[in-house]
């Protein structure tokens, strides 16, 4: 069965509950995750960003989100991250098929480009991701503050507008 890490912070109300009536978190949520088909391989509580941290076997993706929604539908959890978690073997099985899938970088060479990526707060306020990740954009980018916009660095012909009424009308 597929295993998922699930990284749990909890709200200052339930971290004041917990203070004043200690428990055992994992073991009240061994029950919903087994009537779900999983079951709780370890749990830990953590210091630093998330309170707890628990690792269950799920027999599927659905599984592993319905847990993660009932978690967060409770009203004492403020953040709940769920990551699917792949074996060593499974890993290598997946970078053999990402050889064969016949992807091409967006780079002449294929090398990641170096230097920074460009974020844009205004285009992207409500995520807490950045517009652009580096993990998603491969290209160098130049800022033209002439026409206050970024221009990819091996003269391609688009623009991405930093905000799209500073986007002059020469940008397609």
């Amino acid at each position: 069965m597929p295993r998922f890490l699930h990284q749990i912070s909890y709200t200052t109300e339930a971290v004041a509950q917990l203070i004043a009536h200690p428990q055992d978190r994992f073991e009240v949520v061994r029950a919903p995750i087994e009537k779900l088909g999983g079951k709780v391989e370890h749990g830990y509580f953590a210091f630093g960003e998330h309170d707890a941290v628990l690792i269950t076997e799920m027999p599927d993706n659905i599984s592993a989100a319905a847990i993660a929604l009932a978690f967060a539908a409770g009203g004492t959890v403020s953040k709940c991250n769920t990551t699917t978690l792949l074996t060593a073997a499974e890993a290598q099985d997946a970078m053999r098929k990402a050889a064969t899938c016949g992807y091409k970088p967006i780079t002449k060479n294929g090398a990641r480009a170096s230097g920074p990526v460009p974020t844009s707060p205004e285009l992207n306020r409500h995520s807490r991701a950045p517009l652009f990740s580096s993990h998603l954009l491969f290209v160098r980018l130049n800022r033209d503050m002439k026409n206050r916009h970024l221009v990819p660095r091996r003269g391609a012909a688009s623009c991405l507008p930093r905000n799209p009424r500073d986007c002059a009308p020469a940008c397609p």
